[in-house]
Formats: structure tokens, sequence, C-alpha cells
């Protein structure tokens, strides 16, 4: 839970290595689902892998011109959470994130513990300005959309993002994606 990637990270990398990898998973765990890193696409016999996709945006265009290239659909969305009378807020406390989170996974009976863990990480990084919470709350001051981004290595990444069912039917979601693109944009 809240990795972007995980699997063989290092130089020559191959699917002998990334075989031995897998190997090298304990019997005990009847099932399992790794999320590889994109130096780990290996057709290996005797495992399933495929790719899954990860959109990387670059931010040197002006926000206009990336704005013109959103789907329809996305624009329409981000339209109707802005006609709900819902707006942007950043860097607010990432507990309000967690919170969400975990309310979220109440519903399918989870409760994390790695939560603390990550709140602990957080406040690390964003000593260093290598975080930051987004989120996109309704006119009554409900959040409905966030996210936690870390910064790393000249790359953003999205690595905890929770939504309320209430922000899903008017576009929450979208608004707080193109409320970073905005403010990353050029």
């Amino acid at each position: 839970p809240l990795t972007a990637q995980l699997g063989v990270f290092g130089k020559n990398i191959d699917a002998p290595l990334l075989k031995e990898f897998l190997v090298a998973v304990p019997a005990k765990f009847k099932y399992w689902d790794i999320c590889l890193n994109h130096k780990n696409l290996f057709s290996l016999e005797g495992y399933t892998i495929y790719e899954r996709m990860n959109y990387v945006l670059s931010p040197d265009k002006n926000y206009e011109e990336l704005y013109r290239n959103y789907r329809e659909n996305t624009k329409r969305n981000i339209k109707r959470a802005q006609q709900a009378g819902c707006y942007a807020a950043i860097d607010f406390n990432p507990a309000e994130v967690i919170q969400l989170a975990k309310e979220q996974l109440r519903e399918f009976g989870e409760e994390k513990s790695y939560f603390e863990s990550f709140l602990k990480l957080y406040d690390f990084l964003h000593q260093k300005k290598q975080a930051v919470t987004y989120g996109i709350y309704s006119a009554n001051k409900q959040l409905l959309a966030s996210c936690i981004f870390f910064f790393s290595h000249k790359r953003a990444y999205y690595i905890l993002a929770v939504n309320h069912p209430d922000g899903k039917t008017i576009g929450a979601s979208h608004m707080l994606i193109d409320a970073f693109i905005k403010d990353y944009a050029g």
C-alpha cells in the first residue's frame, strides 16, 4: 500500500533476475499482486505480467495549452464541480486526507495501521518541501476529493488519492488534478 511502483530496481535488470525475485516470494502467499516498475516488463513462463497505464505529464507547456488537450468529458467534469461551488485547497493538514481514506477503507471492512508511518513520512518530506496535499471542498466545506503528492527526481507522484462518494458525481477529482496542473504548468 502507498507505493507507486515495486519490483527489482537497479542496473542491468533482465528476465532471469526478475524471475529470481518472483520465485523468492514465500510459498505461504497463495495470491499476490505486485505493481512492478517499468523496467520489470518481461514475459515470464509461469507468471502473468501485464502492463498497466502510468500517465506521465510533462508540465513544460503552459496551462492553456495543456487544458486545450483535455478530453471534453474532463472539461465538463471540471465545470460541473466549479458550478457546484467547489474550490481547491493546497497544503492543508494531511490528517484530513488520511481520515477520508480510513472512512473509505472501512466500507470494505479494512482498518489499516500503516497510516501512522505514512503520516511521519509525509511530515519528513513536507519539511523538505517534497510533499503537499491537494483537496477539493464543497461549498459547505466537505472534503470531496483529496490527494497527497510526493516530489522526487523532478517528478510529482500522486501517492494517496481519496474521493468521497459525493465528489465522484460532480467531477471533484478532475478539478483536483486540474488545480495541480494549473499550479505546475510551464
